[in-house]
Parts: C-alpha cells; sequence; structure tokens
C-alpha cells in the first residue's frame, strides 16, 4: 500500500502519536458511516456536549442527532497532552475512534482537533497576541516551532510586526484560540 520506508498506522497509533484511557461519548451512525454492530467507526468529529466521571460518559453532538459511546479501559485521550477524560470541556471540538455496538458504540479513543492561524501581530500583552488573525492565547505549555519556511522563536521573544503561524484548539470556555506551538514565518 505504501512506499519504501512506510508502513500501515492504526487510528489508535494516530491518537498515541498526537502525544496521548476509559470512558463514553455519543455521535450519529450516518456522520460515523457505519450501521451494523462490530462495524468499524471510522474517525469522525463532533462537539463534546457532557462529561460524566468516571466512567467519562462524553456527548459528541453532530448534525444527525447523537449516539452514546462508551470507551474502553485501554482508551487514549488527548487535549493538550495525554489525559483523563475529564479534562475535556463542553464543546471541545473532537476526533473519536471505535466500533459500532448496536444501539451506541465502544470508543478506543478520542482527541481534541487543532487548527493552524498565520497572522502579523499587531499587539502584544503579557499572554495575548492581538494579530490579523484574530487573538492568539499564550500558555504554559505554548513551545516554539520552526519549519521550512518558519522559525523557531522562543515565545517570549515574539513582538509586534512579527507573522506568526500558530498550531491550536479553540478554548470553550473563553471561546479564543489557544495557541500549543507557534513559529515566526520567513519573508
Amino acid at each position: 500500500m505504501g512506499g519504501p520506508g512506510t508502513r500501515a498506522v492504526s487510528r489508535r497509533d494516530l491518537l498515541k502519536g498526537a502525544g496521548l484511557g476509559a470512558g463514553a461519548v455519543i455521535v450519529t451512525r450516518a456522520a460515523a458511516g457505519a450501521s451494523d454492530p462490530g462495524d468499524p467507526l471510522p474517525l469522525f468529529t463532533g462537539y463534546v456536549e457532557a462529561v460524566e466521571h468516571p466512567r467519562a460518559a462524553v456527548v459528541a453532538a453532530h448534525e444527525h442527532g447523537s449516539v452514546r459511546v462508551d470507551f474502553t479501559p485501554q482508551a487514549v485521550f488527548v487535549r493538550d497532552g495525554e489525559v483523563p477524560i475529564n479534562a475535556f470541556e463542553v464543546g471541545d471540538h473532537v476526533a473519536v475512534t471505535g466500533t459500532w455496538n448496536g444501539d451506541g458504540a465502544t470508543g478506543d479513543g478520542m482527541e481534541v482537533l487543532y487548527e493552524l492561524r498565520e497572522g502579523r501581530i499587531n499587539a502584544r500583552s503579557q499572554d495575548r497576541l492581538d494579530t490579523t488573525a484574530g487573538p492568539i492565547r499564550l500558555i504554559d505549555k505554548t513551545q516554539p516551532e520552526g519549519g521550512p519556511d518558519s522559525t523557531a522563536t522562543p515565545v517570549e521573544e515574539l513582538e509586534p510586526g512579527d507573522v506568526v503561524r500558530a498550531t491550536g484548539r479553540i478554548d470553550p470556555g473563553a471561546g479564543e484560540f489557544v495557541a500549543l506551538r507557534i513559529g515566526v514565518v520567513h519573508g
């Protein structure tokens, strides 16, 4: 399937590789594309509606309704790193993997989906950058990141005029973009 040096990667490997557990989630069969018990549940997305602990009932809403997903004890949860399921917040945009089991699904992983923002810094106020792409909040976990067209500039050195590219998530409680990785774009 792949070329030399490639290997198949499972959904669980993907979740673990993202920095990554037991509980429950709710999705729709129409959104996931599976309908029979035992059918693999493809990676699907939704928004967390509620989190119940300790078995972690999480509800992920979808335009077609909601379905309960009970997580296995081996499930992995990622939200800015590996976390227990009760670290998820109502409103988090998440991806879930698992298997259909009749009326619901059994999940083996859930992680927050991340976004990319790029813009010029207009102003900086401690942990906030006012950019042309909208406000970006810096947190203790925000790490410098470089790439082919960007430099891993230390967070404390970011200043107005810099064009930055940030990878992060929307904090549902505050409704703002939180950067986990950020770098200064060249040219």
